[in-house]
């Protein structure tokens, strides 16, 4: 009896051994991860302040970042687009889509090149609907795209059309330009629109974009297309390290003329062979299921290539390209 007393004893004192050594083991395996994912975190994760220059310019005109509420201003904003990472990695990823015909669009207008960020800032060149009612790359509202030349009907809107709806702002921005004699009056302008900002201007007395108290939307406006362009211009100094690579490429398409109504565009894409989604991608514009064309009118559309449109997954070189700027 003593013996088996004794037995269960030791079988206890084992087990009690283990259960002490093995939480010993968890315990110090514990530690040494929480050491390594804080010296990670220390060596590789930063969130830093950045240094802004004196002054910068923007449309041509001077801004001077060494007035502080000029400089907070644009800080704010600087600090807002740097951390939100996903968004601005997308948009960097796809501007070569859009950037390059806006700056073209700009030169052959005589405009500053700056102007092209308007549409960054607008939209992350992305063909969306605010709230409001504003839709494309540009935001355009119905009443001004019509002015502009825009058609907006109930199965086309070329608010969403990039390229003319392009052409429409660049007209709209030469016009508010013309109408006020200083760009930023004029962003704040194609933001809040001219009627608010001639009365903000007649009330306080002042046109200096930077003086006037203005909603708080229009206000941040022009510090986030400044801030835009300081990070745009340097994309290594503000920590986004993207490959060449990993662009994503123009989309590829033939171009066919339509003068005819199309009652079933889903039909049409599936006799054409082609994805009703990649088509609905590359012509947005067409915003429902048909094409109802009473007048015979003449519209260009366009026809996705998809071999053509293939995406690099890594680099062929060793070395790695990084974009620098944009």
């Amino acid at each position: 009896m003593k013996k088996i007393k004794r037995i269960q004893i030791y079988r206890f004192i084992i087990i009690l051994l283990i259960i002490c050594f093995t939480s010993l083991f968890i315990f110090s395996n514990k530690l040494n991860k929480d050491e390594y994912d804080y010296k990670y975190l220390q060596d590789k994760y930063k969130i830093v302040t950045f240094t802004l220059p004196d002054t910068i310019y923007f449309a041509e005109q001077l801004v001077d970042l060494t007035n502080p509420y000029i400089r907070e201003r644009v800080e704010t904003e600087l600090y807002s687009i740097t951390y939100f990472h996903s968004l601005l990695i997308k948009t960097i990823k796809q501007a070569d889509r859009y950037l390059p015909y806006i700056e073209k669009e700009l030169k052959n207008n005589k405009l500053p090149i700056d102007l092209k960020y308007i549409a960054v800032i607008e939209s992350n060149l992305v063909p969306a609907t605010s709230p409001a009612g504003a839709k494309g790359i540009w935001q355009f509202m119905k009443g001004t795209a019509i002015k502009y030349g825009l058609e907006v009907s109930d199965d086309v809107d070329e608010r969403l059309h990039f390229e003319k709806s392009t052409l429409a702002a660049l007209s709209y921005l030469k016009d508010l330009y013309n109408m006020f004699g200083d760009w930023f009056l004029a962003i704040a302008a194609y933001n809040a629109g001219e009627n608010y900002i001639k009365i903000k201007i007649k009330e306080q007395y002042t046109n200096n974009f930077w003086d006037l108290v203005i909603n708080s939307e229009t206000a941040r406006y022009i510090s986030r297309a400044i801030a835009t362009k300081i990070i745009y211009q340097s994309l290594k100094n503000f920590g986004f390290y993207i490959p060449t690579y990993e662009i994503y490429p123009k989309y590829k398409y033939e171009e066919i003329v339509i003068d005819s109504t199309i009652n079933n565009l889903p039909l049409f894409c599936n006799q054409m062979n082609i994805s009703y989604y990649n088509f609905k991608k590359i012509n947005p514009w067409l915003i429902s299921d048909k094409l109802v064309n009473k007048g015979n009118k003449k519209y260009t559309i366009r026809i996705p290539i998809l071999e053509e449109y293939k995406i690099s997954t890594s680099s062929k070189n060793d070395s790695v390209e990084l974009i620098e700027s944009i």
